[in-house]
């Protein structure tokens, strides 16, 4: 599957709307980079960590331990 295929899917989706509920409205830092395919059946885990106004976040494929979405950053409301 495609980068935007996989960033569709459920849980990498889940991550991307929790994180635009609370990145800056005057922001434009949110960027990711797709990095493995996804196929489908897998299961992606998406992890995130915060660091002051920085959300940074990756979306690992369980089965074969890869991460398929990386260098997930947004900026967050303060």
């Amino acid at each position: 599957m495609h980068g935007l295929g996989s960033f569709g899917r459920r849980r990498a989706r889940r991550a991307e709307n929790l994180l635009r509920a609370t990145i800056r409205k005057d922001s434009s830092s949110f960027a990711s980079r797709f990095s493995a395919p996804v196929f489908p059946g897998e299961t992606l885990r998406t992890e995130m960590w915060r660091d002051g106004a920085v959300v940074s976040f990756r979306s690992r494929v369980v089965e074969r331990d890869v991460v398929a979405v990386t260098n997930g950053r947004a900026e967050v409301r303060s």
